[in-house]
């Protein structure tokens, strides 16, 4: 993360399964986002890992209350990353007075990544 630290928006739990671990790494490691590029690396060679693509992601907890009910579970784990870093330049402010949706946030278009 560059400049001032940000407060997670969301963390997940990641889990390779043993039959694609190395041996003697971990099953499950969290990751919380936004992250920097570092940190998908750090946490992919604490899994044993050979690509992240290779985890399941078994727990997602949001900052705020049924904040995890709005990450798009379609996305690979770059576009989750990306999707919380424009939540958190939007200040985490998903419930506009409007009552707007996660993926209808300005600047963030129908799918949430646009």
């Amino acid at each position: 993360m560059t400049g001032k630290e940000q407060k997670p928006v969301f963390e997940l739990q990641l889990y390779l399964p043993p039959a694609i671990k190395r041996s003697g790494s971990r099953h499950i490691e969290t990751l919380s986002l936004p992250a920097a590029d570092e940190r998908f690396e750090q946490v992919r060679k604490t899994l044993g890992a050979d690509r992240l693509e290779q985890c399941r992601i078994i727990n997602v907890i949001g900052a705020k209350r049924d904040l995890a009910y709005c990450l798009p579970l379609s996305y690979d784990l770059k576009g989750l990353n990306a999707f919380a870093k424009a939540l958190a330049r939007k200040d985490m402010q998903i419930y506009s007075a409007e009552g707007k949706k996660c993926g209808e946030l300005p600047g963030l278009g129908k799918s949430g990544m646009d």
